[in-house]
């Protein structure tokens, strides 16, 4: 350890990148900061209790989604899990109906279609990489990459004289 270093201080790992809209040249005291803005943000829902109802669920999106404006931040959908006082895996869970929640199974494609909008106006405007755009939507919202390809097998068509010439020509058992 170098000479006057704390040896309490936390390790902090030079090399994990901290991305900002895929940029990923961060100074580093830059580096420190949207460490500490990025927990400043979510600890507090550490304890928040899991959602009781649609009327829970709304008041607490509002205060999330007004969040979000004063302070320029981007709402996200692991962060919305945290609001509603659950998990990412609860939240698809509840949104595909393989359990039952609080929250319907319409509420929460609602939810998640808003967030999906957001991004979507974000990447129109040139304010969010693509690529970001590419990784959420494929993992959260469901789009994926698809070809439709059509595959015919190839035959010749033969009269019935060729066909009987063809058997002739077979070996017998």
């Amino acid at each position: 350890m170098p000479k006057g270093e704390n040896p309490n201080a936390p390790i902090i790992h030079k090399f994990s990148p901290i991305t900002n809209g895929g940029q990923t040249d961060l100074k580093e005291e830059e580096r420190l900061e949207a460490n500490r803005r990025a927990l400043k943000s979510v600890i507090p829902y550490l304890r928040t209790p899991i959602v009781k109802s649609e009327e829970d669920a709304l008041q607490r999106l509002d205060v999330y989604f007004n969040e979000c404006l004063v302070n320029g931040t981007r709402p996200t959908w692991e962060k919305t899990a945290l609001v509603l006082g659950t998990t990412r895996q609860t939240l698809w869970n509840w949104e595909t109906g393989e359990k039952r929640g609080p929250l319907t199974v319409d509420f929460m494609k609602k939810l998640k279609e808003t967030i999906a909008a957001y991004d979507a106006e974000l990447v129109v405007e040139g304010k969010l990489n693509p690529v970001t755009y590419i990784f959420r939507s494929k993992n959260y919202y469901g789009m994926k990459d698809e070809q439709e390809m059509t595959i015919k097998p190839k035959t010749e068509e033969r009269t019935a004289k060729e066909l009987m010439q063809l058997a002739e020509e077979l070996p017998e058992e």
